[in-house]
């Protein structure tokens, strides 16, 4: 039974088609190559992977052995109350490998007491609770709503603080995130503690090389209790370092991201209020940036 006809068109498009599909092949073989292009499989194929060797099996073994170890130590830690932190961690094991005691942990129920947040300053507005003021070619303080902080530019030699504007509780608990310009190391920041008037206080004090200080001021006569002495429980300028001053009553601890750095058992001075302080060194200006502030009150 003869094929239906094709029509001239088709025909013709068919021919053309051939044709040059035929000096394509032509020309292919000419310069020495396939009639064809070869066309990609359907699958792409990706080169057989090696087997592990032994010695990688283990090293894998071994890293999830480590993993599993640091979790349970880590949840441990936790549930014991030991540090976590890498500051104290660090503190804890320079002092294992110096042979000397681990520095005892600050916090809450330090000598059977209990503290409750009395008041809580992230500076996104101006509270009052710190001074907001200047003294030309001496201090700038003040809340910097838009970025969250509270700032103070110190110039060279001088010192500025603010006590709390709020009644300090006979028992309490202060904790601040200080933060030293990296450019400005010689800087250093802390508390003031049982302040009476400019004449009379303590001051707790780091500073950015990793330092710590505890000064007496008594009668306007200077007492330093504890020299520059270098900590591993704290961070070097351009750092946060947490700082907590705790007062029972009676004795006063101070410590830095959860270690205690000085503890003075018999006071010079009676009760008094609590308040920041910063200072520079005698050629470099002091940026200083306390990013929150925490006042807790003991409770039985």
């Amino acid at each position: 039974m003869p094929s239906e006809p094709i029509s001239a068109p088709e025909s013709a498009a068919a021919l053309s088609s051939s044709t040059a599909t035929e000096r394509r092949a032509q020309k292919r073989v000419a310069i020495g190559l396939a009639p064809e292009r070869p066309t990609a499989k359907t699958e792409v194929q990706r080169p057989p992977r090696p087997p592990l060797s032994a010695g990688q099996r283990w090293f894998l073994t071994l890293l999830l052995l480590a993993l599993l170890a640091t979790t349970l130590l880590l949840a441990v830690a936790r549930a014991n109350g030991a540090p976590t932190a890498w500051p104290q961690v660090r503190a804890y094991l320079t002092s294992w490998l110096a042979g000397q005691p681990a520095p005892r942990p600050i916090g809450g129920g330090l000598f059977g007491t209990r503290y409750q947040l009395l008041q809580e300053d992230a500076f996104v507005t101006r509270t009052g609770l710190l001074a907001c003021n200047q003294q030309a070619g001496q201090w700038w303080m003040d809340v910097v709503p838009d970025e969250g902080l509270y700032r103070m530019s110190i110039w060279p030699g001088r010192v500025a603080w603010s006590t709390l504007a709020t009644v300090t509780p006979s028992a309490y608990r202060l904790d601040a995130s200080f933060t030293l310009a990296d450019l400005m190391p010689d800087s250093y920041a802390g508390f003031v503690g049982r302040y009476q008037d400019a004449a009379n206080f303590y001051l707790f004090v780091v500073d950015g090389h990793g330092r710590y200080q505890v000064q007496l001021w008594q009668q306007g006569v200077l007492t330093t209790l504890q020299p520059w002495t270098s900590n591993p429980l704290l961070n070097g300028a351009g750092f946060e370092n947490v700082l907590t001053l705790e007062d029972d009553g009676e004795r006063l601890h101070f410590g830095a991201n959860g270690g205690e750095l000085y503890v003075i058992i018999t006071s010079s001075l009676p009760s008094g209020q609590v308040g920041v302080l910063g200072g520079a060194g005698a050629r470099t200006m002091a940026e200083i940036v306390i990013n929150w502030l925490r006042l807790y009150k003991g409770v039985q």
